[in-house]
């Protein structure tokens, strides 16, 4: 690679970087720091510059597993590998050629050689990239998520490589995609979400690729009308077989929704046909659904109010949480408890504790206590528990205070104390505090 070229090269990864999302905190010194390349990266930037000129931009994506604007992997199932480049083409005195482009490169004896360049012709910027065998092929897929020109929308392609040509299979818009085995039938599927625009509603796509690797079918739902963007996408078993998809969809400022459809017979299929239990699921858009016992199941939680807090001011009022599943096409209460989701966790309600517990709060320590409830809330209630999130360095004390220690994550301990009440029945004991206590990923 010559001197002129690397410089370009850098200076087109510092200019992505620093116009790409970076923070003005970051120091000038780091800022200024180039990235370290090694030998192959050089080598296919100089073979990508080769071929088409010194006059490229680099185009990174913004999430998934891969973040480089260089991906080698053997997507042709030959002995070596390919390098897939994302770029854009600088200073062109037309507004004709697409600015979006992949370029395919082949490893070969003497290095690195372009062999394919792609114009995605309504492209701006890569979103997301997946390689994924997809139905019975053997063959890889690549699978790219990115925005139009016009920032209007997500668009998702699925190239297929093979006889040194790159093939668009598929085209589509999104706002959430994934790859998996929702039909269990030992095969990938092509998830994609999408929103309602002027001429679509809201649907689900599940494409089956066939065995022609060109073609695919189309399993389609439509989703509520009311659902303006896609926020989280989980799976787990319904009716005690079934895969089920699970999508949270934002409904309004803040609020979520819970939707669950599952395949059938090349179909998809909605698991609430009455939009009424779909109401039931609107809440804040922190209580995102999840596995929270590592079941398989998906539980969905619904904020409801705290026993003995139904008549106070909303303001005052202290939120219980009930997590739902679905069964026969409604919802089925699993659980009742406590969920903090600025921390992480939840504590369910032992079934013995149902109609006779609630909580309230230490401002001064932060913490949540659990007691027994008698009609009332007063602050001479009987405390049965306390849950403490403390930084692992003043985990000590808190020990030397008769605290013990449930849970950990990071530099996070999650303690409790149980009051020492003997004459009091519904006192818990520590393994019946951890067997409830769970602590849930975002």
């Amino acid at each position: 690679m010559n001197r002129k070229s690397v410089i370009v090269f850098l200076l087109e990864i510092l200019t992505t970087l620093f116009l790409g999302g970076c923070g003005f905190s970051a120091g000038i010194d780091t800022m200024m720091k180039p990235p370290k390349l090694n030998v192959e990266q050089e080598q296919i930037y100089s073979a990508l510059t080769e071929r088409i000129g010194s006059k490229v931009s680099l185009k990174y994506p913004k999430s998934g597993d891969y973040l480089s604007a260089f991906i080698i992997s053997d997507i042709d199932e030959e002995p070596t590998n390919e390098a897939i480049v994302f770029y854009e083409r600088t200073g062109l005195t037309t507004t004709d050629e697409p600015s979006l482009r992949i370029n395919i490169l082949d490893q070969r004896k003497n290095g690195w050689e372009s062999v394919y360049d792609y114009a995605v012709a309504d492209g701006s910027e890569i979103e997301k990239v997946m390689i994924s065998k997809l139905g019975s092929s053997d063959k890889f897929n690549i699978i790219v998520g990115y925005s139009t020109i016009n920032q209007s929308e997500k668009k998702v392609g699925v190239y297929q490589y093979e006889d040194g040509v790159l093939t668009n299979t598929l085209s589509s818009r999104y706002s959430m995609m994934d790859i998996t085995d929702i039909d269990g039938n030992g095969q990938n599927e092509l998830l994609i979400v999408s929103n309602k625009n002027a001429s679509q509603p809201a649907q689900a796509h599940m494409y089956m690729l066939q065995s022609d690797n060109l073609h695919y079918i189309d399993a389609v739902a439509n989703l509520s009308e009311n659902a303006t963007e896609y926020s989280n996408i989980m799976y787990g078993k319904v009716n005690d077989k079934t895969t089920a998809i699970f999508i949270d969809s934002i409904v309004g400022t803040g609020t979520i929704q819970t939707e669950v459809l599952y395949p059938q017979e090349q179909e998809l299929k909605k698991a609430f046909t009455d939009t009424s239990v779909i109401a039931k699921t609107v809440r804040p858009s922190s209580y995102a659904s999840a596995d929270v016992d590592n079941d398989g199941q998906i539980e969905i939680p619904v904020p409801e109010v705290f026993l003995g807090y139904d008549d106070m001011p909303e303001t005052e009022q202290l939120q219980a949480t009930a997590w739902y599943i679905c069964e026969n096409g409604s919802l089925t209460r699993k659980y009742s408890g406590y969920y903090n989701t600025l921390h992480g966790y939840a504590f369910m309600l032992p079934s013995r504790w149902q109609g006779q517990v609630t909580i309230k709060t230490d401002n001064i320590t932060d913490e949540i206590i659990f007691c027994k409830y008698e009609g009332a809330i007063t602050d001479n209630m009987t405390e049965l528990m306390r849950i403490s999130v403390t930084d692992r360095k003043l985990s000590d004390s808190k020990l030397e205070e008769g605290y013990q220690i449930i849970r950990t994550k990071s530099d996070t301990d999650y303690m409790v104390r149980i009051c020492e009440n003997d004459s009091e029945p519904l006192t818990p004991t520590i393994s019946e505090i951890m067997f409830n206590f769970f602590l849930i990923e975002k």
